[in-house]
């Protein structure tokens, strides 16, 4: 007999078996048995769920997103606390293409380096507690600006720009109202 033909009626032959006694004997259990030493406990590793941080500041992001239901700058912005000039509440920057005709001429979602600048001293849990509504409505206004819209209340505007809703046209005067109906008494 050749080795294949060895090979194969060895094969053939276990496959038709009978299992063991032992094994025979003993019921299936879909749930594994390990034993454990006390010496070396098991690794246990908990599933991490990715939960958003409930920050102030993260609430306020979101509550922007909610209002524009736009990501600015086709997702590629960033937030920085920092230090503004104290009649300075909060300000948006971006770099437009060199093809631009000016501001706003151009999709945000083309737009590059953008930054949504807020006082870090606003933003401590005090001056959030204090400010909170005041605060929330700056992050509107200054995402507003870094989804493409102007003040609404500038002159040559028109009263109510197209693709605004109402809610959006206050967000964006140049003073805007505090926005209650958002952004509540606190976060």
């Amino acid at each position: 007999m050749t080795v294949p033909r060895l090979l194969i009626t060895v094969c053939v032959g276990l496959a038709f078996a009978s299992p063991p006694p032992a094994a025979a004997s003993r019921p299936r259990s879909r749930t594994v048995q390990r034993e454990f030493s006390p010496l070396k406990p098991p690794e246990f590793k908990p599933v991490r769920r990715h939960r958003p941080s409930r920050t102030p500041l993260s609430v306020a992001l979101k509550r922007a997103h909610q209002l524009w239901a736009v990501e600015p700058c086709g997702d590629h912005y960033r937030v920085q606390l920092t230090t503004l000039p104290p009649d300075v509440r909060g300000h948006a920057a971006w770099r437009e293409p060199a093809t631009s005709l000016g501001a706003f001429t151009t999709p945000s979602g083309v737009w590059t380096d953008c930054v949504i600048q807020l006082p870090a001293a606003a933003w401590t849990p005090e001056g959030v507690a204090s400010e909170w509504p005041d605060e929330c409505s700056v992050v509107l206004h200054e995402w507003g600006h870094l989804t493409g819209h102007p003040h609404s209340d500038e002159p040559g505007e028109p009263p109510e720009p197209p693709g605004m809703t109402q809610e959006q046209f206050e967000v964006m005067r140049s003073a805007p109202p505090v926005d209650l109906p958002r952004c509540g008494w606190q976060p």
